[in-house]
């Protein structure tokens, strides 16, 4: 049962149960059924933690309303502490002095949250002297055979484990895939036409989510995710679970892969990607300035979109990213035909002075800020001048809004008539190609290199300009590929010490490395497999 933070230990105690209250509590009535019941668990315990003094008592009031976030309660926060080691404690969070009325609370997840920051449904005055006492007071007299119990449990579960070779993490992984596989096995059989009903039904829906989002609010965006649409998007992903057995992407089996990427796999990993980015924009989205007047409000819309349910979709979005993967590893993504079209278009079109490379990675032709300069451009660029432009550019918090908005237009809209063009193989493959790198990389310089060529812009307090809501924010997928770029971008020295010259030399240098490489790449495949499908 030891504890690093108050915060973990409230979280490990979280939904604990209600067992013989004494009359320091406030009894609900007789015929109140208790509104949560979980046995009482630990993972270790010694007997002369309940001797523990009480160290700390505090109340304050807490927001029991998942959604709305303005009904608030008073609770009580109890901590004990070891006498021989301070870092060492017990901790509760109980009603004060009464229990609230919760009959606002009527779905699961509104109840799990008013009661899931509390460790038991009672109501005290003052927490008790010793951690027996609390113990008592909250799990009854049996709880002390409770927790010995418990720790013995616990330890024979590690031991089995220890002898498999296997973590309770990796187990419950395990179990879990195992689940979600044998309910996608269980399904009855669905045919083209119907597998393609299905994501028509999911693509439409999403796309009628996307054309409101400024007014979507989280509770009902939930309900739907619980619901019918959420159920639509477990089912295609699992048909394109049983039905990716034997695919491959090499050869002569290319085509039966690109065949189901296109009906099962693809819409499906793409339906969650939207979902996510769904939530990610409304947690980031900038509040308008009409909205500044009441922007506690919004910021309560906003914060509660933290709580959307997204655990039904884990095991498939896990197995389709995994699988779709593996299979184009070091495979070609796009027609070689195609790609041999858009480098005869580019090198006929491409603005003088254009490197016009053969990639995503692309220069923009209209006039640029430096942050999506080639390396090249940045290193002309005279003495402490270099990079200067990136805070020249945004003159006031109405530019930088734009700027923003402008990038996430760009990618979203290119992206789309990109492969749009690429499905029809459209005749302006080049300018098609040539708008949606360029609309990339402004976004990979916006999210990589914004922190080390314009710390000026990213302050403490900026977050409400939704700086970080460009094209749903990083790249999923890639994070081993992230995280080897930060640890080539990290200089020797804090980047508050570096000016504008060192710090322009350090993206140039990190341009230029594998790890850039390594993760551009990775962010390429990415695009190929959550691109745009057209059903």
């Amino acid at each position: 049962m030891k504890t690093a933070s108050l915060n973990h230990w409230m979280t490990c105690l979280a939904f604990l149960s209600v067992i013989n209250v004494t009359a320091q509590a406030a009894e609900p009535a007789a015929s109140d059924p208790p509104r949560f019941i979980i046995a009482l668990e630990t993972t270790k315990f010694d007997p002369s933690e309940l001797e523990w003094p009480l160290t700390f008592a505090r109340d304050r009031d807490m927001n029991i309303n998942l959604y709305s976030m303005k009904d608030v309660a008073r609770r009580i926060d109890c901590q004990w502490r070891n006498p021989a080691d301070k870092s060492d404690f017990r901790a509760i969070s109980l009603w004060k002095g009464r229990r609230p009325d919760l009959s606002f609370a009527t779905d699961k997840d509104s109840k799990d949250y008013a009661m899931g920051r509390l460790t038991a449904d009672i109501a005290i005055d003052q927490c008790p002297a010793t951690w027996g006492e609390a113990v008592t007071l909250v799990w009854g007299p049996n709880a002390v055979k409770q927790l010995q119990a418990s720790a013995q449990k616990f330890q024979r579960r590690q031991d089995e484990l220890k002898a498999s070779g296997e973590t309770e993490e990796q187990r419950s992984a395990r179990e879990a895939v195992q689940a979600w596989q044998a309910e996608a096995r269980a399904l009855p059989p669905m045919s083209v036409a119907q597998e393609r009903e299905l994501a028509q039904q999911i693509e439409a829906e999403l796309s009628r989510l996307e054309s409101s989002i400024d007014g979507l609010n989280s509770r009902p965006f939930n309900d739907l995710l619980k619901g019918p649409l959420g159920d639509r998007v477990v089912r295609l992903s699992q048909m394109a679970y049983v039905k990716s057995a034997g695919l491959n992407a090499s050869g002569a089996g290319r085509a039966a892969f690109d065949a189901w990427d296109n009906r099962l796999g693809g819409p499906a990993l793409t339906a969650i990607n939207r979902i996510e980015k769904i939530i990610h924009y409304r947690m980031n989205r900038r509040l308008r300035f009409m909205e500044l007047k009441t922007s506690d409000d919004a910021q309560r819309e906003m914060d509660s979109w933290g709580n959307v349910e997204l655990q039904r979709f884990k095991q498939g979005r896990t197995f389709l990213m995994a699988f779709m993967t593996e299979k184009l590893a070091g495979k070609s993504l796009i027609d070689p035909a195609f790609l041999k079209k858009i480098a005869s278009d580019l090198e006929r079109d491409r603005p003088s002075g254009d490197p016009g490379r053969p990639y995503y990675r692309h220069v923009p032709a209209e006039p640029k800020p430096a942050w999506t300069m080639t390396p090249e451009e940045q290193q002309a660029q005279d003495n402490g001048k270099m990079l200067s432009g990136a805070v020249a550019l945004v003159q006031g918090i109405g530019d930088l809004i734009r700027l923003i908005e402008k990038m996430d237009g760009d990618v979203r809209e290119s992206r789309e008539a990109f492969w749009q063009c690429y499905a029809t193989r459209c005749k302006e493959a080049g300018k098609a190609f040539y708008a949606y790198s360029s609309a990339l990389n402004a976004k990979d310089q916006w999210i990589i290199f914004r922190p080390v060529v314009t710390p000026a812009l990213i302050a403490r307090g900026m977050s409400f300009l939704g700086d970080t809501n460009v094209d749903g924010g990083n790249i999923p997928g890639c994070v081993a590929e992230m995280d080897g770029l930060n640890k080539a971008m990290s200089p020797k020295v804090p980047l508050g010490e570096l000016d504008s010259v060192g710090r322009a030399k350090l993206v140039i240098a990190s341009m230029k490395s594998p790890a850039y490489a390594a993760w551009q790449g990775c962010r390429d495949r990415m695009e190929y497999i959550l691109r745009p499908r057209f059903l």
